[in-house]
């Protein structure tokens, strides 16, 4: 079997000349723990991987790729393994992928759940920091906008994924698309692509971008893709979330690429899941929610469960031109980036009509309409509920989650992902394997 990752520290330690006590007290270990870990007596805790990266001033995603190698060839290795499969296990051991726009992490909590390892993310907006960092503890987070980042200063790794500026294309924006600045960063994400060729990548954004003003920067993004670098195999189509175990309508596209030289090109699974109702997402929330504070400033700590509060204040014309309420044994609408236009809770009854683009709340049961909560809204974008949301304002809760990428969505597409390219490395294993028997 290969070097242990209790060797590798070890080696690690004597190359720097550090003894066995020095080490441990910068592990917060004691030394008879650290001893035994390098004598594979003990496991090292994962959760100190970023403490050794940070003590040799190693690359995160080395360190996990050798550990993680380790304990599932350990695994294998008990189990009388050959040494060919120790082999294939080791290069299959998991995929490193970078995210680009991550905001609060809903792409990259679905590629985690797949089994993908996160290594490094890119987000701007400095309301969301805290949130990413205290939910993604082992991702590296880089603060500068794309356009300031140098190729270089980006890790090797095997995906990219991303969803860049979504309100570039948004059908309730401004509708410039390419000429909007927040649309060029599209342009910043393949030069990116271009540096690093990983093996695939996925890029996410919404419907609008199918409109006909949009259909010849559509077309120049899709012939940028193919042609990155020694180019890629693109898949492109427009999905929606409800049919993918989430519970809400909620439309985007997607596009992507595996490169070129793996030889073959991503299929869209088709979906087989029930269609999951508001009843089962969020009626044990319905009883001990808040209103936010005023000014729709944060409760904190006083929510019973986390974030469930909601925003206050009038609603506009546009909001009310329409029926904002799905019942119980409905789907969502779509969670929107802002809590001015978050659907209106099940407990409501339907909106009436009272004639084009004008309807009202139900005369008598006024007191029902309240918006979705921060934490309901999560639900419905499928975030458990230990991942926490800081804000001191509650919009920018509801801004976080709307931007995201539901996790369940996310989570079937990077299984797939991940699926179809251990099912292509298998397929040229056994290419290789019969070309050397031929050789012979």
């Amino acid at each position: 079997m290969k070097e242990t990752f209790g060797e590798y520290i070890k080696q690690l330690r004597t190359e720097h000349n550090l003894t066995l006590t020095q080490l441990a007290a910068q592990l917060d270990l004691d030394s008879a723990n650290l001893s035994k870990i390098e004598n594979n007596k003990r496991e090292f805790d994962e959760k100190r991987l970023v403490l050794l990266a940070d003590i040799f001033n190693l690359d995160i995603s080395i360190l996990r790729t050798e550990f993680f190698s380790d304990v599932i060839a350990k695994k294998l290795y008990e189990n009388n393994c050959d040494n060919d499969t120790l082999i294939l296990a080791e290069q299959k051991v998991e995929y490193l992928k970078v995210s680009f726009f991550a905001g609060a992490g809903g792409l990259d909590l679905g590629f985690q759940k797949a089994g993908f390892n996160v290594i490094w993310a890119n987000e701007y907006d400095k309301e969301i920091w805290e949130t990413y960092e205290k939910n993604h503890p082992h991702t590296i987070l880089d603060r500068r906008s794309l356009v300031n980042i140098p190729a270089d200063e980006v890790p090797e790794c095997d995906g990219i994924i991303g969803g860049p500026p979504c309100q570039s294309w948004s059908e309730a924006g401004a509708m410039k698309g390419i000429e909007d600045k927040r649309g060029q960063l599209f342009f910043d994400f393949i030069r990116i692509l271009e540096a690093k060729q990983p093996k695939f990548f996925l890029a996410e954004n919404v419907s609008g971008m199918l409109l006909d003003r949009h259909s010849s920067a559509l077309n120049n993004i899709k012939e940028l893709f193919r042609n990155t670098g020694i180019g890629y195999e693109l898949s492109f189509e427009m999905l929606n979330a409800c049919d993918y175990n989430v519970p809400q309508d909620r439309k985007r596209v997607f596009f992507i690429g595996i490169r070129k030289d793996l030889n073959f090109t991503f299929k869209f699974p088709k979906p087989n899941f029930p269609k999951i109702t508001l009843q089962e997402t969020i009626f044990d929330l319905k009883d001990n929610v808040l209103p936010a504070l005023t000014y729709n400033k944060t409760n904190g700590d006083k929510c019973a469960v986390p974030n469930h509060e909601y925003m206050i204040g009038d609603f506009s014309t546009i909001f009310m031109s329409r029926n904002r309420v799905r019942s119980w044994d409905e789907q969502s609408f779509t969670i929107q980036a802002g809590g001015r236009h978050a659907p209106i809770h099940p407990q409501a009854p339907k909106m009436k009509f009272i004639e084009q683009n004008i309807r009202v709340f139900v005369p008598g049961s006024e007191h029902l309409y309240r918006r979705l909560s921060v934490r309901e809204c999560a639900r419905i974008q499928t975030f458990p509920d230990d991942f926490i949301f800081h804000y001191t304002s509650v919009p920018a809760g509801y801004k976080m989650i709307g931007n995201a990428v539901p996790v369940n969505f996310a989570k079937f597409l990077a299984e797939s992902i991940k699926q179809q390219l251990i099912e292509n490395e298998d397929k040229n294993q056994i290419k290789i394997t019969r070309q050397e028997a031929v050789a012979v």
